[in-house]
């Protein structure tokens, strides 16, 4: 793999060395110059993204693939396996900020997200190992550890850059009479887009990969073991790609480090904060939904248990194609972000509400593995169809929360905090999905219907936190 990278000797932007950009910054242009940025400061960010994007894509091109193949080809360790991970990730995002702040002191950003994504090669590799489960609970254990710094980094990074970009651009969008803040607006909406519409093919690479070996070498047992030795190398490539990522400071008002009880505190102490963790929660309910009930209850006894990675493979595939669209219909403001939640919100009760009605048939018996008839054409289509709808709800699931938030807080003490919120409601959202997936195993109905539930819950949080405050 090719990497294109800015130039990694990038001094720090706001460190108290260089010019203090606040109401009395100067020239930013001149700060811009400072930082080895050239004449195109907001360019050097999007490369800074870029480069983050391209590490997550080969860290979850390989994880995602072993992650969806879970259920289907682990049955109920499977179950445990990802709710041990989330559960864990859940938890430890209470403390990701401060040890963030600390370690990145120690020991920088480049090697924390490095570390953090080699325990995803170790969780991928450990799949060949299955017969004792005490090896494959730890490793996702394990990655439940290294997945709040990674993720916090990566939300926290393209936050930082969002800012960066706006503040070195003042002049010329005071210029062209739009506001600091509708500048950051498009700026986070951009440069988030841009990081989840590369993410997302991580998912459609690896998960073809895994899905062509399973279907073609399917009495070859042993090719399993290369399959997850392959998926562990991907996640190991893009762990080095972390090291290549060019330094972007603080911005201001987040040089303090924030405190153990900062996560908690703004979760029970802001109401926009509270307002936005239905959605987050259910944003990982209905993916947690996808990879482990969908598999279990629709595409395994339709289509077979080779098909499951195909059908990941058209969510994530999907998936970036519609972030993209979404990120180009805000960022040009075409559409609010009122109106995109909204969007997204119907969609995932669409894909729902079909796999709730339909009836669909048993064409295969033991978890997919053993064949009864064949399936007609449009089985097919049907779970094709219903993933490609929830991809493009999810799309901007995934990244507008993510943006609003970066709007909330960026600037403030509360942002990393804030960022540790997002992937602790939606890791949390993640493991009650499959603990309710292994308890409820014989009662689809009743688990989508939970779904459901939760995504109006979800909207009518959003709507009221519109009305409190604007969401850009």
């Amino acid at each position: 793999m090719t990497i294109t990278t800015a130039r990694t000797d990038v001094e720090d932007v706001s460190r108290p060395t260089t010019p203090k950009m606040d109401s009395c910054e100067g020239n930013a242009r001149s700060s811009a110059l400072l930082a080895g940025q050239g004449d195109d400061p907001l360019g050097h960010y999007v490369r800074c993204v870029r480069i983050l994007a391209v590490g997550f894509l080969g860290v979850f091109g390989g994880f995602n693939a072993a992650q969806g193949l879970q259920s289907s080809a682990n049955g109920i360790l499977g179950y445990i396996n990802l709710a041990a991970l989330y559960g864990t990730f859940a938890i430890l995002c209470l403390f990701a900020p401060a040890m963030l702040s600390w370690l990145e002191a120690a020991v920088g950003f480049r090697f924390i997200m490095f570390a953090s994504a080699v325990s995803y090669v170790l969780m991928a590799v450990s799949n060949i190992y299955t017969e004792n489960w005490a090896l494959p609970i730890t490793m996702n254990v394990l990655v439940g550890i290294g997945a709040p710094l990674l993720w916090t980094c990566q939300s926290d990074y393209v936050g930082r850059c969002a800012l960066h970009a706006t503040r070195a651009t003042k002049s010329a969008v005071q210029e062209e009479g739009e506001s600091e803040a509708d500048r950051l607006a498009v700026n986070t909406a951009m440069l988030n887009s841009l990081f989840f519409a590369v993410y997302q093919f991580a998912g459609a690479g690896g998960n073809v990969i895994s899905s062509g070996v399973i279907l073609a070498f399917s009495d070859k047992h042993w090719l399993n073991d290369v399959l997850y030795f392959v998926l562990g190398g991907f996640s190991l490539m893009g762990a080095f790609a972390f090291l290549a990522l060019p330094k972007v400071a603080p911005g201001e008002g987040q040089e303090e480090a924030p405190s153990l009880r900062a996560t908690g505190a703004l979760a029970v102490g802001d109401f926009r904060m509270r307002l936005m963790i239905p959605l987050l929660f259910t944003n990982g309910m209905t993916l947690a939904f996808l990879f482990g009930d969908f598999a279990t209850d629709i595409t395994c006894p339709v289509v077979s248990e080779s098909i499951v990675g195909f059908v990941i493979a058209t969510f994530y595939l999907v998936n970036s194609f519609a972030t993209i669209g979404w990120g180009k219909l805000i960022s040009n403001k075409y559409i609010s972000r009122r109106t995109a939640y909204v969007v997204a919100t119907l969609l995932e009760l669409l894909y729902l509400g079909f796999k709730f009605f339909w009836n669909r048939p048993e064409n295969y018996v033991d978890s997919g593995k053993t064949f009864v008839q064949n399936p007609e054409w449009f089985d097919f289509l049907a779970i094709f169809a219903m993933v490609a709808l929830f991809a493009c709800g999810d799309a901007f699931w995934e990244s507008g929360p993510t943006a609003t938030l970066q709007n909330f807080f960026l600037g403030t003490p509360d942002c990393v905090p804030a960022m540790a919120n997002y992937k602790l409601w939606q890791s949390l959202g993640f493991c009650v999905q499959f603990i309710i997936g292994a308890c409820l195993e014989d009662m689809p109905q009743v688990r989508t219907g939970i779904v459901i539930a939760m995504c109006f819950v979800s909207l009518t949080s959003i709507l009221v936190l519109d009305r409190m405050v604007s969401i850009q």
